[in-house]
C-alpha cells in the first residue's frame, strides 16, 4: 500500500512538474514560536509531560510533540508546521506581544472595547472570563481564528489612568508634574465674556466680570461647594461651565431671591409680586378662583416662604 507522508508541501518545479517535498518531523520546545498550516504564529508556552498533546500554545490549544494539533492524524489547518525563526532583538518583541492574561486587569479587543478579567476556572482552552461574560485563551483568543472580539493588549491601571472631558471652547491642554502629582490645566481659546459663567478647579461656579489678575477674575455672583453665595468680588480663574455646571449657581440665586439681568449685567432682587406670581401659577388655577381663594393662596405662599428661610 503506498501511504502519503503527513506532512508534505506541494511546490512547482521550474518546467512546471510538481513534486512533493518530504518535511523535516518537528519537535516541539517550549519557548519557541511555530507556524500553522493556516500561517498563524503560535508560540509554546508549557508542556506538562503528558501522553498524546502535552504542549500547550500561547492560543491554549494543545499539540503533540510534532506539532499534530488533531488526535486523529489528519492533517489540519492548526497543526504547527514549521519554526519561526527570528533575530534575538526580534523574538524579545515577539515575547512581549504575546499577552498572558491575569485575573483583575483590564484589556482592549480588536473593536477597541474594553474587558476585564473577572476569573480563570483553571480549565483548558478557553478558562478566563471577562466582565462582558464572553470566556478567552491564555493569549486573549476568543476563537481560533482572528476576531474582533479578541483581547489584543492591557490597559494601564485604573490607579494611574483618568479620563476627563475637554470642554467647548478649549484652545489647549497644559500637563505639568508637582510633586508626586500630574496637573492638567485647560487654557481656554480666549478670556470670558462680561456675564459667561465659568467653573474653577475648586468647583466654585460665577459669573464672569472681568480680569483681576493672572490667576484671578472678579465676578458678579459666586457660589461656592458649601452653598455660599457671595457678590461682586474675586475669585480663583476657573474655565466656561457647561449649562449642567452653571445650574447650580442659578439654583442658589432663586433660592436667595435673586436673579441675574443679562441687560444691565447685574445681579437683581426679584420683586416679591414676581414670587407669588411664579408660587401662584405653579400652585393654584386660576380658572376657579374667587377672591378668598386669592386670599388663603397668597397665606399659604407666605407660609411657604417662611418653611424655605
Amino acid at each position: 500500500m503506498r501511504t502519503t507522508p503527513t506532512h508534505s508541501l506541494c511546490k512547482t518545479a521550474p518546467h512546471g512538474v510538481k513534486h512533493k517535498i518530504k518535511m523535516k518531523q518537528l519537535k516541539l520546545e517550549v519557548g519557541k514560536t511555530y507556524r500553522s498550516r493556516e500561517g498563524k504564529e503560535v508560540k509554546i508556552t508549557s508542556c506538562d509531560g503528558g501522553y498524546s498533546h502535552p504542549y500547550r500554545g500561547s492560543d491554549g490549544d494543545w499539540y503533540a510533540e510534532s506539532g499534530k494539533w488533531s488526535s486523529y492524524g489528519k492533517e489540519h489547518p492548526h497543526d504547527l508546521i514549521e519554526e519561526v525563526t527570528v533575530s534575538d532583538a526580534n523574538q524579545k518583541h515577539n515575547e512581549m506581544e504575546v499577552l498572558i492574561l491575569q485575573v483583575g486587569k483590564t484589556y482592549v479587543n480588536r473593536r477597541g472595547e474594553e474587558v476585564r478579567i473577572v476569573e480563570n476556572d483553571g480549565g483548558f482552552g478557553y478558562s478566563y472570563r471577562g466582565n462582558n461574560g464572553e470566556l478567552y485563551t491564555e493569549s486573549g483568543k476568543w476563537w481560533s481564528k482572528e476576531s474582533p472580539n479578541d483581547l489584543i493588549e492591557e490597559v494601564p491601571s485604573e490607579s494611574t489612568r483618568h479620563t476627563f472631558t475637554i470642554p467647548e471652547g478649549t484652545k489647549g491642554v497644559n500637563v505639568s508634574k508637582v510633586g508626586n502629582r500630574i496637573v492638567v490645566e485647560m487654557v481656554p481659546e480666549k478670556d470670558p465674556n462680561p456675564g459667561d459663567v465659568c467653573i474653577n478647579d475648586l468647583g466654585s461656579v460665577y459669573i464672569f466680570q472681568s480680569v483681576a489678575g493672572k490667576t484671578t477674575h472678579r465676578h458678579y455672583a459666586w457660589l461656592g461647594r458649601e452653598g455660599r453665595v457671595v457678590l461682586n468680588e474675586s475669585a480663583i480663574a476657573g474655565r466656561p461651565a457647561t449649562p449642567e455646571e452653571a445650574q447650580p449657581l442659578w439654583d442658589a440665586l432663586k433660592k436667595a431671591g435673586k436673579r441675574w439681568n443679562a441687560e444691565a449685567m447685574q445681579v437683581e432682587d426679584v420683586p416679591e409680586s414676581d414670587r407669588i406670581r411664579e408660587w401662584l401659577r405653579a400652585n393654584f388655577d386660576y380658572h376657579l378662583y374667587a377672591q378668598g381663594d386669592v386670599v388663603g393662596a397668597i397665606s399659604r405662599y407666605l407660609k411657604h416662604r417662611e418653611g424655605e428661610k
